[in-house]
């Protein structure tokens, strides 16, 4: 727990108030001798947590994910016009640029 003159809380207000509410870890404030603690009024959550469970989202095997079969043949055809190779010797200008 980080503690903190009332000086230096006040200089970063919104910084430790967001540092706060991220991670759950109280703060205290030191004014005039006496310590106030400013902690978190719901526990963190995290965005996991927040996502719904999908089930059956995943048609089919789940390990066939991590090792996905490429079909070679196939791959030239899907490239767009800007990924597949050019022709030897052909050059071409960059937008607005001019043959000389």
């Amino acid at each position: 727990m980080a503690t903190l003159t009332a000086e230096r809380f006040h200089a970063d207000l919104y910084r430790f108030l967001d540092q706060v509410i991220e991670t759950g870890q109280p703060v205290e404030v030191v004014l005039r001798g006496r310590r106030v603690r400013v902690v978190p009024a719901e526990p963190p959550t995290s965005r996991l947590d927040a996502l719904e469970p999908r089930p059956g989202f995943i048609v089919g095997d789940a390990d066939e994910l991590v090792h996905p079969a490429f079909d070679v043949a196939a791959r030239g055809r899907n490239q767009s016009p800007a990924a597949r190779p050019r022709p030897a010797g052909r050059t071409t200008l960059a937008r607005g640029a001019k043959r000389r």
